[in-house]
């Protein structure tokens, strides 16, 4: 049987052997956008054939849909924490190289 559930954590990604740091870096960060992009446009594929099945809305309200304040400020925190998530990679180099610069290990 597959296994159909939400993953709601991300699987911890590790090292490829050989490849310098940076690039590592740069892999993960390209990993973990094309994740979420795919999970987006599959989410948001669902709710356009669910909302135009039943004759809610289509693609062109969609695209011309102006958010409010409270909208806006919700949308930037998810942006936030999006950039945060992809960024991730980097952020984690810096930590160990803050430790390693202090003599406390990897």
């Amino acid at each position: 049987m597959t296994d159909t559930s939400v993953r709601n954590a991300a699987i911890p990604r590790h090292p490829i052997e050989g490849l310098p740091d940076t690039q590592d870096q740069l892999f993960g960060m390209l990993t973990a956008l094309a994740a979420q992009l795919a999970v987006t446009r599959e989410r948001l594929d669902t709710v356009e054939r669910l909302a135009q099945a039943a004759g809610l809305f289509g693609p062109d309200d969609v695209d011309s849909f102006q958010p409010d304040g409270a909208s806006s400020q919700a949308r930037d925190g998810i942006r936030q924490h999006l950039i945060a998530r992809i960024f991730r990679p980097v952020q984690d180099a810096s930590v160990r190289t803050a430790r390693l610069l202090r003599g406390e290990g990897a």
